[in-house]
């Protein structure tokens, strides 16, 4: 029995947006229900996180405003 929804939403923040959009291509190649929202900097992530509902989170870790570590903290905050 497969307990995986029909759609895995994962939300995907890195700063390049070549890398973004491999990333994304790679993950839905792996398997047609990663649906693959990709935004460029930590502060959209943030945002569209709060309005979204998402099963996983993919991140850069070396990014401009702060590392992939650093935006997990508010993340966790936000998902409580």
């Amino acid at each position: 029995m497969n307990s995986l929804p029909p759609e895995i939403r994962v939300l995907h923040v890195d700063d390049e947006p070549n890398l973004a959009e491999l990333t994304a291509t790679f993950l839905h190649r792996e398997d047609d229900r990663f649906a693959v929202e990709s935004v460029t900097n930590v502060t959209e992530g943030l945002e569209t996180f709060a309005a979204g509902d998402f099963h996983c989170i993919v991140s850069d870790y070396d990014m401009p405003e702060q590392t992939g570590i650093d935006f997990l903290g508010p993340v966790e905050t936000l998902s409580r």
